[in-house]
């Protein structure tokens, strides 16, 4: 069997293509133990993390550390923790209270970026995430028309009824 070999190649190889090969040839094995995925998740290469936090949304226990890259100094890597934030795995809910602080500061950080908004917004009919980030506390001087605006005309777009008559009044 190749798997002890591409385990191997995860742990001790240099080249981040090489292990980012044996982590996805893992995961298609059904091999993939959580220490790999662990050790990807903090790994130096951001394209180890970007693509571990893709690997990590099906692994139970692995949410709250999805969470932790959306602080990521890599957009690449911050865009696909808040992708991979929407994919909850069946009786596992992120906790909106950790979650709260978390977005909040992101749309602070990168609410400009027309990348970062596709990504907060774009997971229809999943808003509940944007409207945790809409409806947190910001710093009162923090204004990011863009953010909102695209926040409104996805949530608007999914035709949730409930969800844009709960957003109206927020908004005021």
């Amino acid at each position: 069997s190749a798997v002890p070999l591409l385990r191997e190649m995860v742990e001790r190889n240099d080249s981040p293509l090489a292990k980012l090969h044996a982590l996805w040839t893992l995961k298609v094995l059904g091999e993939l133990e959580d220490k790999q995925l662990l050790a990807a998740l903090k790994d130096v290469d951001s394209h180890l993390r970007e693509s571990a936090a893709l690997l990590a949304e099906s692994v139970a226990g692995m949410r709250h550390l999805i969470l932790g890259l959306i602080r990521d100094e890599n957009k690449r890597v911050r865009i696909q923790a808040i992708l991979s934030m929407r994919s909850p795995l069946e009786n596992e809910h992120p906790d909106n209270h950790e979650m709260a602080p978390v977005l909040s500061k992101a749309a602070q950080v990168d609410g400009s970026d027309s990348w970062m908004r596709i990504a907060f917004f774009s997971h229809e009919p999943n808003w509940n995430e944007a409207l945790i980030v809409m409806t947190a506390p910001l710093p009162p001087d923090w204004v990011n028309k863009d953010f909102l605006k695209s926040g409104v005309e996805m949530i608007g777009r999914s035709g949730n009824l409930q969800a844009c008559k709960w957003l109206l009044p927020q908004l005021r």
